[in-house]
């Protein structure tokens, strides 16, 4: 039998999390204003942490092609760390990366889907499926909704 890839505790992570979106869904109603921005912001958690929950899994079926600094790369975006040299020279962990949410999400699916297999068609087909513009405008929602400007900023409409 293979190692597992999802932790005990990833599973209930992201269990919680669904909870939450099914919970936002079921009370949003009459277009309430509230729920509908809990809602987006839910789903976006919900996003988030699955696609580290991937990340984490993916990371486990990859390893390092030698003299291959593009696969190199790759496995040091999916850790989500970022390295700098000190001013002596030694490596230090700066800490999260900051790639934009659908990058790092396009990536990680892009690559669990490469290491389980997947056709190159098929992976271009998805991220050119329609579906994928959607989660992108979407996200411009989410990003409307936490840094917000005005009073059209928090309102989400239906569309």
């Amino acid at each position: 039998m293979g190692r597992k890839l999802i932790s005990k505790e990833h599973e209930e992570l992201i269990i919680q999390l669904r909870q939450d979106v099914q919970h936002a869904f079921q009370n949003v109603a009459a277009n309430d204003q509230f729920w509908c921005r809990t809602l987006v912001r839910v789903i976006f958690s919900y996003f988030e942490a699955h696609s580290f929950v991937i990340r984490s899994a993916t990371l486990k079926m990859l390893e390092p092609e030698e003299r291959n600094l593009e696969s190199i790369a790759r496995i040091a975006l999916l850790a989500d760390t970022a390295y700098q040299p000190s001013k002596t020279g030694k490596l230090e962990d700066t800490g999260e990366l900051k790639t934009p949410f659908i990058n790092l999400f396009a990536l990680t699916l892009r690559t669990y889907a490469e290491a389980g297999g997947m056709g190159a068609a098929d992976i271009e087909k998805f991220f050119g499926d329609n579906a994928f513009n959607h989660l992108q405008r979407a996200k411009k929602v989410r990003d409307r909704l936490t840094h917000p400007k005005q009073l059209a900023d928090i309102t989400v409409t239906p569309s």
